[in-house]
């Protein structure tokens, strides 16, 4: 990205107390923070593809990596990447989906400091509450913004091409796609188009 275009940052963590199976709690909250985040400071409200892109009309904003470390049965440590368009987006031919990017769709600047500020103190709360066993509260948050619910999507997995409607996700995080022949099939993994 262009130099002042975008906000790109990468969080370290240290969740121990974090039970590894509940590990996409942290992208969970990565993406419920930023939504409140630009929510707080554009008025825009941001939704989620399934299951770590932030859209503003169905066009990505956003993107969110984790990764992470388990030894001995504890999460060791995680990194939250986060990265945010906000002056720029990349053109049509250079991205397989839309793009688009927070001046664009205010049609005004976004004040990226701002916007950090907002986005660390929703991850800060948010990383509180999830460690006050809130779980349950983070999981709701996040299903709620998942714009990819009840849509028609085609998911490239590992095993191959699947097609069918997503119908929910699953506490863990697991998106749950309904084929035409009526089979539910689980998706942990994939790359998800509408």
């Amino acid at each position: 990205a262009p130099p002042g275009s975008a906000l790109l940052l990468s969080l370290l963590l240290r969740p121990r107390w974090l039970a590894p199976e509940r590990a996409f709690a942290l992208t969970m909250l990565a993406a419920t923070s930023l939504c409140a985040a630009v929510e707080a400071t554009t008025g825009l409200r941001p939704t989620l593809k399934w299951p770590n892109d932030v859209l503003l009309a169905q066009a990505k904003v956003a993107g969110i990596l984790a990764e992470l470390h388990i030894h001995v049965g504890a999460i060791d440590w995680a990194v939250i990447g986060i990265g945010v368009n906000v002056r720029a987006h990349p053109p049509p031919d250079q991205t397989r989906y839309p793009a688009t990017s927070l001046d664009a769709a205010l049609s005004g600047a976004v004040n990226r400091l701002r916007l950090l500020r907002a986005l660390l103190r929703q991850l800060d709360a948010g990383y509180g509450a999830l460690r006050a066993d809130g779980y349950d509260a983070l999981f709701a948050d996040w299903r709620a913004h998942l714009a990819t619910l009840g849509q028609a999507v085609r998911v490239a997995t590992p095993a191959g091409l699947l097609k069918g409607t997503a119908v929910d996700v699953t506490p863990a995080g697991a998106l749950l796609v309904r084929a035409a022949d009526g089979v539910l099939h689980t998706v942990t993994t994939g790359d998800v188009q509408a």
